[in-house]
């Protein structure tokens, strides 16, 4: 800059397009790296987050990014209603685009949701609820698809595939999606599984600096470590395995806010007989009255207190088997031989010899096991 004095170097001192400049290098060098953009040559990205994870922000200054560096193409905003997401949230919000495109843009029709850029371009906001029609024979060169999540289950592959596909067929031909995913949606599925999307995931955790403290010990501390909480935090999608035995709603609905007073524990410990995972657990019978506010069934309550299934060494697992029966002061560890006979005893007492460790035979089915049978005593 030659000899430029300090006062030459102040931001009032420069132009529009050099703010503007500096806005979107800001963004680039203080986002996380999962909250940029993926490099390389693809047509759509799946950038998934938790509750206050980021993701919205993230959404809005990609679609800036992409108008910034495209001045000559329309952009587009998609999100599952008009007014209260596309409208109020991506364009209006704290972290929406009207933020992100400071200094570029030049008028916004709000009843219509149109975003007029200085370059002559502009950004159209619709709903996938009703299809993205409004987009239907647009030239699009990118589009921001929000919450896809949430989108309607009966339109929104009219709103992808006839829409938003079609109409994002100008360079770049970039389709930013982004959202909290919700298990069993058929876009989320779509997403998650085409390997030509790259994915990014954004943790609820990762953005506590910009979140109420209260909000984040009362909500996390709720949901953290819970299915519900891997979706809502964590931005994964937790899908039921076809054929499971226990379905998670199921486990999710009958989780307590304390640790019940147990009169047994026992760490089971289940051996593949492979490479696959060895199922550790620590289990016992909860003391009446059973702080889950449920009548006992048979005069007894059972709860999981602790789940440490691996897979890894001989060594590994035998170790993990024993600093659970340590931590939790469990009564003994209850392991099957029919897979590694002997082999399963010798590997957790090597790992400690002081455990108490009992050998089972499973002679019945795991859904026969599963099973209450009426009249057994627990």
């Amino acid at each position: 800059m030659g000899n430029a004095t300090l006062a030459d170097l102040t931001f009032d001192r420069w132009s529009l397009e050099e703010k503007i400049r500096l806005r979107r290098l800001l963004w680039e060098k203080m986002a996380r790296p999962d909250q940029r953009l993926p490099d390389g040559d693809w047509l759509s990205c799946w950038i998934a987050g938790g509750r206050g994870s980021g993701k919205t922000r993230t959404g809005a200054e990609a679609a800036a990014r992409l108008a910034y560096e495209h001045p000559d193409v329309d952009g587009a905003i998609v999100a599952p209603t008009f007014q209260a997401d596309a409208r109020r949230k991506c364009i209006e919000g704290k972290s929406g685009i009207l933020r992100a495109l400071a200094g570029m843009v030049k008028d916004y029709n709000r009843s219509e949701g149109v975003i007029y850029l200085h370059s002559g371009t502009s950004i159209f906001a619709t709903s996938a609820n009703n299809g993205a029609l409004r987009i239907q024979g647009e030239n699009l060169g990118w589009a921001w698809c929000d919450e896809v999540g949430l989108w309607s289950r009966t339109m929104w592959k009219l709103a992808w595939e006839e829409s938003i596909q079609f109409a994002v067929r100008e360079f770049p031909s970039k389709i930013v999606c982004t959202g909290t995913p919700k298990a069993g949606h058929p876009l989320v599925k779509l997403l998650d599984t085409d390997p030509s999307v790259p994915k990014r995931r954004l943790l609820t955790a990762d953005n506590v600096a910009n979140l109420n403290p209260d909000w984040v010990r009362r909500i996390v501390a709720k949901y953290q470590g819970t299915r519900l909480g891997a979706q809502e935090l964590e931005g994964v999608v937790i899908e039921e395995v076809e054929g499971a035995l226990w379905q998670w709603a199921w486990i999710d609905g009958h989780r307590t806010p304390e640790i019940p007073v147990m009169l047994r524990v026992v760490v089971g410990v289940d051996p593949s007989g492979g490479a696959n995972e060895i199922g550790i657990v620590t289990a016992g019978k909860v003391r009446s009255p059973c702080p889950c506010g449920e009548e006992n069934i048979q005069g007894a309550h059972f709860a999981v207190l602790d789940d440490r299934s691996l897979i890894g060494s001989p060594e590994r697992w035998g170790r993990a088997a024993v600093d659970a029966y340590h931590e939790s002061g469990a009564d003994r560890v209850a392991a099957e031989r029919n897979f590694g006979g002997d082999m399963v005893e010798s590997t957790l007492r090597v790992a400690d010899r002081t455990v108490p460790v009992k050998m089972v035979n499973a002679s019945r089915g795991k859904q026969q096991r599963a099973e209450p049978e009426i009249g057994r005593a627990s």
